[in-house]
């Protein structure tokens, strides 16, 4: 399943919790700081092909979940963006396959302004 439908098929809603400090007194972040660790984990993290498999490991590795991608976007600090991939030179010589599509994350203004 694509990162994609697992934020549209997510059951639960995020986006009136009260930004920061609701998701913080919903338990769902210990405090800011952690708020910050997986901000900075999802910047520019990119999904070839929305290939999540990468994503879930870095997550569980630093004690993070699905919830908690979907929250910081949902109160609008980070976005998932994507568009066709054009590979360029090199990654045609390079790469066994190349994706269709790269999709990635990227800071919101609110988002950066919290990372600051």
């Amino acid at each position: 399943m694509i990162f994609l439908e697992l934020i549209g098929a997510s059951a639960k809603s995020f986006a009136d919790i009260g930004g920061i400090k609701g998701l913080i007194k919903a338990n769902l972040f210990k405090d800011e700081k952690s708020i910050i660790k997986l901000l900075k984990i999802l910047d520019e993290y990119h999904l070839p092909d929305h290939g999540c498999d990468g994503l879930y490991e870095e997550l569980a590795n630093n004690g993070f979940g699905e919830d908690e991608v979907v929250a910081l976007i949902e109160v609008g600090l980070i976005e998932y963006k994507s568009q066709k991939y054009i590979p360029l030179e090199n990654d045609i010589e390079d790469a066994f396959t190349l994706p269709d599509e790269i999709g990635w994350f990227e800071l919101t203004e609110m988002g950066k302004k919290v990372i600051t």
